[in-house]
């Protein structure tokens, strides 16, 4: 019986008794710029390598590789001497896309002569070409790919037995995520025949199967892969397991390990440097009587750090808004939110195969930054990609003309109407002072912050009514901008437009308010007829598409961490008004996107009104700290106010909407009275005391007051931090201290006059944010970056999500809380009654916090 030889990753050929085997081309070529070879991990480019299903895997990758192989000795000794070192060239090209298509040439680096005698081995040129086809198949809703494959393979050679010799082989590959993968290839499954083993006879060569498994932890740059091989050698079935390690270091490179338990191991590395991607490998076998040594290097061209996937036909991309979606969306569904619409209106401009979109609004209660957000994604999409954007709706209010301005056709049903009422004429959310008064003692270095004296029901001063004046007017001039930049109207005839009470559809579309009246059973024969398209493609089935974009293995990455709500020392939690973020929690999240080498930079999304003074300033030396090793980027959503403003400001760059109201530097605290509060909130709150007895700093049972010592400790701790947070503004956006306060004082401004004042760097939302964090970090601007959100624990579960809830139904108008969606500048209270509290409320527009130390 003669000795079997393998052709690994190639071809598993195996003989029988009276069978011989075309020679090994070992692990050179293209095994020495992917980061594995195993049949469940390798995709796209050089598939066909280990599996041809893998090519229907990179939908839209396109990519060419030239390696050379350097072989010395063979592991057929047994056949005859060995062979001298020889170099091989190797090139492979593929095609991705639903319908995927490969070719592959290898260059063998040995064949056989023959004679009376028997078959040696002789350094004859052989050729062998593949040929791959594969079909994707997609399932978004589990997050699936399935691939399914073919290779055809035929040898031109000098040798005998090899010319002519042609192969089938068979693949498949099911993925879930980018985290595990199955992969089964049938390798010669034709039982092709070799000519002459002896002087007229023939063979044929035994087929093999492989059977892999691929798993990436989600959190590790480690990947581990396990491929058994059955193979029929003599009659018998024989198996060969192997093992793979690959480890992404830092996203630009690769190394990897592979061990086999036939005494072959290979060591490859490979690093990516834009389109290109240059690698080394080399590889040992040793035996009883045979030894190789292997070794190659290669470079590849792709565009596989740009691919992107590929719809089957054009749709429209369907959203729908309605109730009151969340910015972040429910701990259940993240698609919940409008951040995700956001991402999926992002990842529409780069699809190639989308005929436009259809956004339907049913009401929805939304901020007026969320709705500032959307207006400028929808514009973006018409400028970057010239498709249209259609807007349908039963009934628009004002504000919902504000975000269909942004459509080049807006549809309105036949029987439907528009109730144009108006913009509120003061910052929404802020109720009258009567409804919101409760007892309490404050001390205010924020006079042009009307929080203090909305909370305890004084008369707003002049200053306060003048900010919240200028705060409003700022809003109205944002949607009426957009409004007249959608429609091409002058701004100055929008306020009017936009108040003109209820208008028929007739009256609408006369007026040019509306381009065309559509009952909502004939929606679709409108898309038909005026856009020539009529398929739709909902978006949250859209989003989910983004698996398909991801490849095997761990991209570059930016760190995504959330501050929303208050700003409290230590951990995170939902409090009786909402989220809570804590120091110690955004601390590790920033310590840990600091330590990750596959971190790029960092995107901070802010949506707070600020919080402690404590917390605050310890968020923003972490931030420091995390910006002198990466770059940090701060995205402000609804508010980005005092204490949020605070530890914004050590960032690289600050982004803001044109409605952000954001800056308010200025400090309030007091004490309010518990048995009050305990009333309006139908909470049973008792206040600790502290230990001489006397109410903390806080909370009081009864009518609050300060006592002359108390009051005076408190000023002089809040008029030290104010000038601490003064000189950190002053010093950090390069203005003067003097200006600083002068534009300080607890006064909220928009983002659109933050810009002017010089307190934030752009107006954007959060995909400028990425923008300006792509150039910050030096990636390409097509390059594929991965989102690593870092969320906040999971809620605090039990009574004190009960009372939230209970609360939020008790809110429902004007009062101590907003009613959810009400407005963006809503204003929260927190209460902390512990002895040495001295955090008590905050405004959206304005930091109210002091030291929590107990004021004796």
């Amino acid at each position: 019986m003669r000795r079997a030889i393998l052709l690994v990753g190639l071809l598993s050929l195996v003989s029988r008794p009276a069978a011989a085997q075309p020679p090994d081309h070992g692990l050179a070529g293209n095994d020495a710029i992917l980061p594995s070879s195993g049949v469940a991990v390798q995709d796209g480019l050089l598939s066909l390598y280990a599996n041809p299903a893998g090519l229907a895997l990179r939908p839209g990758e396109f990519g060419l590789l030239y390696s050379l192989g350097l072989h010395a000795g063979t592991d057929v000794d047994a056949l005859g001497p060995q062979f001298e070192t020889r170099f091989t060239g190797d090139w492979s090209a593929v095609a991705g896309g639903r319908l995927a298509f490969g070719v592959d040439h290898r260059d063998l680096p040995a064949g056989y002569a023959y004679s009376p005698d028997g078959a040696t081995v002789t350094d004859r040129p052989s050729n062998r070409y593949s040929l791959g086809l594969a079909q994707g198949f997609e399932f978004p809703r589990f997050e699936l790919q399935l691939g399914l494959g073919a290779a055809y393979r035929w040898t031109r050679s000098d040798a005998y037995a090899l010319d002519g010799l042609s192969t089938w082989d068979l693949g498949a590959m099911l993925r879930w995520q980018r985290w595990f993968s199955v992969g089964l290839s049938a390798r010669n499954v034709d039982r092709p025949r070799l000519r002459g083993l002896e002087p007229g006879d023939s063979g044929s060569v035994a087929p093999s199967y492989v059977f892999g498994l691929g798993l990436r932890p989600r959190r590790d740059g480690i990947s581990f892969s396990v491929d058994v091989a059955q193979r029929e050698v003599a009659d018998r079935w024989e198996y060969t397991n192997t093992v793979g390690v690959d480890m992404d270091l830092g996203g630009r490179s690769h190394l990897r390990f592979d061990w086999s338990d036939d005494s072959r191991f290979a060591l490859a590395f490979s690093v990516a440097l834009g389109p290109g991607r240059a690698g080394l490998a080399v590889a040992n076998r040793y035996g009883e009587s045979e030894g190789t040594r292997r070794g190659s290097l290669g470079l590849e061209l792709s565009n596989r750090d740009f691919a992107r996937p590929l719809l089957p036909r054009r749709h429209f991309l369907d959203l729908t808004l309605a109730g009151a979606p969340s910015e972040r969306g429910s701990t259940q569904d993240p698609l919940d939110g409008t951040e995700a619409m956001l991402d999926a209106l992002a990842q529409a401009r780069e699809a190639r195969d989308l005929a436009g979109v259809l956004l339907r609004l049913r009401q929805p209660a939304l901020t007026l930054t969320q709705r500032e957000d959307l207006h400028r994604a929808l514009l973006d999409f018409r400028r970057l990609t010239g498709l249209p954007v259609v807007v349908y709706a039963h009934e628009y209010s004002a504000e919902d003309y504000y975000l269909a301005s942004a459509a080049s056709d807006i549809l309105l049903d036949a029987d439907g109407l528009l109730r144009f009422d108006g913009l509120a004429s003061a910052p929404p959310g802020r109720g009258p002072t009567d409804t919101a008064a409760l007892p309490a003692a404050l001390v205010s270095l924020a006079p042009r912050n009307s929080a203090p004296a909305r909370l305890s029901g004084v008369s707003l001063s002049p200053d306060a009514h003048a900010a919240d004046s200028t705060l409003a007017e700022s809003f109205l001039l944002t949607v009426a901008r957009g409004v007249a930049e959608g429609r091409r109207l002058p701004v100055e005839d929008v306020p009017d437009l936009l108040s003109r009470g209820l208008l028929s559809p007739d009256a609408a579309l006369s007026r040019s308010l509306v381009d065309a009246l559509v009952p909502p059973d004939s929606l679709g024969e409108w898309l038909d007829a005026a856009k020539s398209q009529r398929r739709l493609l909902d978006w949250r089935r859209f989003a989910r598409r983004d698996y398909a974009r991801r490849r095997w293995g761990l991209d570059p990455a930016f760190a995504v961490i959330h501050v929303d709500g208050l700003l409290v020392e230590g951990e995170d939690g939902l409090g009786l008004f909402g989220p809570e973020t804590g120091s110690e929690a955004l601390a590790r999240r920033l310590a840990a996107a600091r330590r990750d080498p596959r971190i790029r930079g960092v995107l901070l999304r802010v949506n707070s009104g600020g919080g402690s003074a404590l917390a605050a300033e310890s968020m923003r030396l972490e931030l420091r700290r995390t910006r002198r090793v990466k770059p940090v980027v701060v995205s402000m959503a609804g508010a980005g106010a005092g204490g949020a403003y605070l530890l914004s400001l050590d960032a690289d760059r600050i982004l803001a909407s044109r409605s952000t109201v954001t800056a308010g530097i200025g400090l309030w605290g007091g004490r309010l009275d518990s048995a009050a509060l305990a009333d309006r909130l139908g909470l049973p709150l008792t206040p600790r005391l502290a230990p001489d007895g006397r109410a903390a700093l806080g909370l009081t049972p009864g009518p609050p007051a300060l006592e002359t010592r108390e009051r005076e400790q408190l000023e002089d701790e809040l008029a030290r931090r104010y000038q601490d947070f003064v000189a950190v503004a002053a010093e950090r956006r390069y203005i003067s201290e003097p200006e600083v306060d002068l534009m300080g004082r607890g006064r909220p401004w928009s983002g659109a006059d933050a810009l002017q004042n010089g307190f934030v760097d752009e107006i954007g939302g959060k995909h400028a944010a990425l923008a300006a964090l792509r150039r910050l970090a030096r990636v390409a601007p097509g390059q594929e970056i991965r989102l690593q959100p870092m969320p906040a624990p999971p809620a605090r579960p039990g009574l004190w999500r009960r009372l939230l809830r209970r609360e939020r139904q008790r809110a429902t108008g004007p009062g101590l809380l907003p009613a959810q969606g009400e407005s963006l500048a809503a204003w929260t209270l927190r209460v902390d009654p512990f002895p040495d509290a001295a955090v008590l409320s905050l405004d959206a527009s304005g930091l109210a916090a002091v030291s929590r130390a107990p004021l004796r």
